[in-house]
This record gives C-alpha cells, sequence and structure tokens, in this order.
C-alpha cells in the first residue's frame, strides 16, 4: 500500500522521527518524503503527518496540510521540548486533530521530547534573573537540558516498534 510521510521540522527533531519511520517501512511504497508545500495526495491511503509542537498545537503548515486531507488514514507524530508528561503530549494530539476532517481515520500517534532552540534558553535565564527565587523558572531550564538529548534512540526506537505493530509490516 502506498504512504507519505509529510513533516515539519526546524530543529531537526522531527525530521529524526520521519527518518526512523521511513527507514522501518518498504521505500518502494514512499510515494513522497518532505514538506508539505503544495502537496496533492489523492493516490495515497495512508499518510504519516509530522510536526514540531508551537504553543501547544501544531505550526501553520501542518494546520493547513491537515485540513485538506480526506478519505485517509493518517498517522500524527510530533516533537515537543517539554517532555516527561503523558497529558501534556495527550492535549497535544487533541488540539492538532481538531484540524482533521471526520472523513479520516487517525490510525495512531507518537510525541516525544525534542530539543529546542537557544531563543528559548536565552529566555528562561531572563526570566530567572528577573525572578530568582521561582522554582518553576529552574525546572524550566532543567527541562530544556533535558531536551537536549532528544530525540535519543530509545525515541527511535520506540516509534519504529509502533509503527511496526500498527502496520504489522504491510506498508
Amino acid at each position: 500500500m502506498k504512504y507519505m510521510i509529510v513533516y515539519s521540522s526546524i530543529t531537526g527533531n522531527t525530521q529524526i522521527i520521519a527518518k526512523a519511520i521511513k527507514d522501518v517501512l518498504n521505500e518502494n511504497n514512499c510515494i513522497y518524503y518532505g514538506k508539505p508545500d503544495g502537496l496533492l495526495t489523492q493516490d495515497v491511503k495512508i499518510v504519516f503527518v509530522g510536526f514540531w509542537v508551537l504553543r501547544g498545537s501544531c505550526p501553520e503548515e501542518i494546520k493547513l496540510y491537515l485540513r485538506t486531507l480526506e478519505n485517509k488514514k493518517i498517522f500524527l507524530f510530533g516533537t515537543a521540548g517539554f517532555g516527561g508528561s503523558e497529558t501534556y503530549y495527550e492535549g497535544i494530539m487533541a488540539e492538532v486533530k481538531q484540524y482533521i476532517s471526520e472523513s479520516n481515520i487517525i490510525v495512531d500517534s507518537f510525541m516525544c521530547q525534542g530539543k529546542m532552540t537557544k531563543n528559548v534558553l536565552e529566555r528562561y535565564q531572563k526570566l530567572l534573573k528577573e525572578k530568582p527565587e521561582d522554582d518553576n523558572i529552574l525546572n524550566m531550564i532543567n527541562n530544556y537540558k533535558d531536551a537536549l538529548l532528544h530525540p535519543d534512540a530509545d525515541d527511535v526506537e520506540a516509534i519504529k516498534s509502533l509503527v511496526k505493530r500498527t502496520f504489522n509490516n504491510n506498508l
């Protein structure tokens, strides 16, 4: 069965996960791998859609792309700077799913932590100078440092295993 992997990646995190998906599937059945720029999806039944998290959702280009999909099986995947909270990840997926037409079927989803841009750390450090006693800001800085290590080998293995289980090597 033909499939596509469409993703948006700023720091390379989501691209790592997209490549892991592609590596585990039959490459001959992949009709497209890349950004959602003006893409037509008529001849494909399964679309893997990846995104980085922007304010608890996906970036605008992914929102616009998801709105174009009709009668597809969709596998969502994303990377977020904040990690370690399944509740947070579930909230992101719920937010992103609202851009998907009911004619589609969401077959599965995957989220993991990913490194953030340096300006995020700079913003946190500025906040810490303003409020040095704020433990929450220290926690955000520690999370930033933890995120620098992701996606890691465990994240890559987790997405590969999930894709294998979901599609039983039928792609």
